[in-house]
């Protein structure tokens, strides 16, 4: 099973308890020993880890025939992509994940954490995500002109409605091809814009998921 680590917390002594991604949602490994200077563990079972191991089948295991196979050392060397990054994870370990499809998100975060366009790739898993559990921003247009995006109703919101807008129409443009084009075909995005896009999805887990992301 592969999976990526987006959590970890010291377990008992010596041990270490992995919070662990993978196509079958949520998993929590005990890295046995891994506190130890010597544990061959050590390493393996660090934070934002991509791995392999045995699986089970149950949701809390020992992890064994762990291999890694990528520790993203240039993400985590790098303060503000290390912090994207940690948004992505933060969400994952918040929303509750029963009805998503845990194979198409799991892909999704490893493409937008490989993007070379990482601050777009962040917006994009977000908000792909939050449609995922259910709260997919509704963009279907009848024609009129738009004046913009309501966050609380999730629509769009046409000139002449008396209907309050959080996202401008270039923003509402913006966060329509974050959620419908895939992660390498994004632009970048200004830096005005990523910040009132950033807020506005924080703001829209915190309002349909009562989330609160802390990363972004």
């Amino acid at each position: 099973m592969i999976g990526l680590i987006y959590k970890t917390q010291p377990y008992q002594e010596t041990n270490r308890m992995l919070f662990v991604y993978t196509k079958k949602g949520k998993k929590t490994l005990i890295a046995r020993g891994s506190q130890r200077l010597s544990s061959e563990l050590r390493l393996i079972s660090q934070y934002l880890n991509l791995i392999e191991f045995y699986d089970n089948g149950k949701k809390m295991q020992s992890l064994t025939d762990a291999k890694l196979l990528d520790d993203y050392q240039k993400i985590k060397k790098d303060f503000f992509k290390t912090k994207l990054v940690a948004a992505m994870l933060e969400a994952i370990d918040k929303v509750r994940d029963e009805e998503i499809d845990h194979e198409l998100v799991l892909e999704e975060l490893i493409k937008s954490i490989n993007s070379n366009n990482l601050n777009a790739a962040t917006l994009s898993f977000l908000i792909k995500l939050i449609s995922q559990a259910g709260y997919a921003p509704n963009f279907e247009a009848d024609g009129r002109v738009v004046r913009g995006f309501n966050l609380e109703l999730g629509i769009i919101v046409y000139e002449k409605d008396v209907i309050s807008i959080d996202l401008n129409v270039q923003e509402t443009i913006i966060l329509m091809k974050l959620l419908n084009l895939d992660v390498n075909d994004l632009e970048e995005i200004d830096q005005n814009y990523f910040e009132s896009i950033s807020q506005f999805i924080k703001k829209y887990y915190e309002y349909h998921l009562r989330v609160s992301l802390k990363n972004i």
